[in-house]
């Protein structure tokens, strides 16, 4: 397995941790509010934090850019900064990946309204 592939696996291990499921139900087609909030996250995570374009996302997760596309902005907009559940998981994701300078949106966020 290549060193991205293992970053990848071990975000989608730490995302199922915090909403509590499993890598088949992640995967899975099923609509669940918590595996579809668990997929939105991942899929920030991956275009936020590494850099991933939407496009790359939808050919690893067999899916299309559109539905990447709306995910990121439903939660750019249905999970403002100031949004303690969204917040929280993500400092749990951070601590489950033990990453000293893993940056979520709401930290580039917040940091662009402190220099404004």
């Amino acid at each position: 397995m290549k060193s991205n592939e293992q970053n990848l696996a071990r975000i989608k291990d730490a995302v199922c941790r915090v909403y509590q499921i499993n890598a088949k139900e992640f995967d899975g087609p099923r609509r669940f509010k918590d595996f579809v909030n668990a997929r939105f996250h991942y899929w920030n995570i991956l275009s936020v934090d590494m850099g991933l374009s939407q496009s790359r996302i939808a050919r690893i997760h067999n899916t299309d850019r559109g539905t990447i596309s709306n995910a990121l902005h439903r939660i750019k907009n249905d999970f403002p900064p100031e949004s303690k559940l969204f917040r929280s998981r993500d400092a749990i994701i951070k601590q489950n990946l033990k990453i000293k300078d893993f940056k979520t949106i709401y930290d580039y966020e917040m940091d662009e309204r402190t220099v404004q």
